[in-house]
């Protein structure tokens, strides 16, 4: 369904939501999800992307001037159907990138979900042929984000029986990992004994699912449950772990660091392909002692954002344009949208930073 707007031309396509689509065909200007930019100037015809949740709806953008066949020729196909796609991933040397994090990766603060640092930081990655997951999931600890993403065991507590049918039975996990929907992406689909399935969270208790129907199968106690996190993170060229607001009440001070690093360094170890792992904590955090380990832990590739901001943000703002001055306000003030998210300038120069160090670590 195609439609003119100015010197563009944009066409609708119906998609399924969190899968991997490519765009071939035209040079397309913008990808449109939910009325916000998802990328602009993408200047290619061999586009890869991931709908985000709860995309139903993907309008494309192009110049029809230089596309003058582009109704005809313009193809949106999802990976899993396109036979050639291996060609097409090596011919575009797609990599992918995983965000593993709290409520900060998923986009609280933000005006839009479009306007988080993770989807400003996949846009930038996105014109070098990044693709990016996020796994931010709002109130999650380093101990539960572990979990999701295979740096730690994840297993039931207690002997349970997986029905036959798709009928919900009741699990309990050792760490409790789901708190909110948005968790889910960390978790959903996951493998319990072999038996691919969904975990949901209601009233206090978890509850699992299988995918299909089966044989009846017994699940002993402390059998590990394998997240969808753990696959994505396995599969990434590029990890950045954004944890431990949560460990230590955002701006209180850290109870148990060596924890914190244990966690961070099992999150570390599930990127198997590669090193390329930029380590963020404590960004809101004035306990110097928890910085200096994770400094001393992890070098060159620790992203201190606590002390861009404290000493570095508002100057910068100024510079980017983003502020005319600093009205006497603080950083905290300026950048927060409350005493722990950051408002739409503060994801938008956490996207900055990160996407500079990235660049600086010869990582992208």
């Amino acid at each position: 369904l195609g439609y003119n707007v100015s010197t563009r031309d944009t066409c609708l396509f119906y998609v399924d939501e969190n899968k991997d689509y490519i765009i071939t065909g035209a040079n397309v200007y913008k990808i449109t999800f939910w009325g916000d930019a998802f990328i602009s100037n993408i200047n290619t015809g061999n586009f890869l992307f991931k709908t985000p949740n709860g995309c139903r709806e993907l309008r494309v953008t192009f110049n029809k001037a230089e596309n003058p066949n582009g109704y005809d020729l313009l193809r949106v196909k999802q990976l899993e159907t396109c036979a050639s796609i291996g060609d097409v991933e090596k011919g575009l040397n797609a990599k992918t990138f995983t965000v593993p994090g709290d409520s900060i990766t998923a986009g609280s603060g933000a005006s839009t979900y479009a306007k988080n640092y993770y989807s400003l930081l996949r846009s930038k990655l996105t014109i070098q042929k990044w693709q990016g997951n996020n796994l931010g999931s709002g109130g999650s600890s380093s101990t539960s984000i572990a979990a999701f993403t295979g740096g730690t065991a994840l297993y039931n507590t207690e002997q349970f029986t997986i029905p036959s049918d798709t009928a919900e039975v009741i699990l309990k996990p050792n760490i409790p990992i789901i708190n909110s929907a948005r968790a889910l992406i960390g978790v959903n689909p996951c493998y319990i004994n072999g038996i691919k399935g969904s975990i949901r969270y209601s009233s206090n208790n978890y509850y699992f699912a299988r995918e299909v129907a089966g044989f009846e199968t017994i699940i002993p106690e402390k059998t590990v449950i394998i997240p969808h996190g753990y696959k994505l993170c396995t599969e990434s060229d590029l990890g950045i772990i954004f944890v431990g607001t949560n460990d230590h009440g955002g701006t209180a001070s850290a109870p148990e660091p060596d924890l914190l690093i244990k966690n961070i360094n099992g999150i570390q170890s599930s990127f198997i392909k590669t090193n390329k792992v930029l380590i963020i904590g404590q960004y809101v955090s004035t306990n110097d002692d928890v910085r200096q380990k994770l400094r001393d832990e992890y070098r060159t590739r620790f992203l201190d954002l606590y002390a861009f901001f404290e000493y570095n943000s508002i100057q910068y703002a100024i510079n980017r344009g983003y502020i005319d001055n600093d009205e006497g306000k603080t950083w905290q003030e300026l950048f927060l949208s409350d005493r722990v998210h950051p408002n739409d300038i503060g994801h938008q120069m956490i996207a900055d930073v990160i996407y500079d160090t990235l660049l600086i670590l010869g990582f992208a």
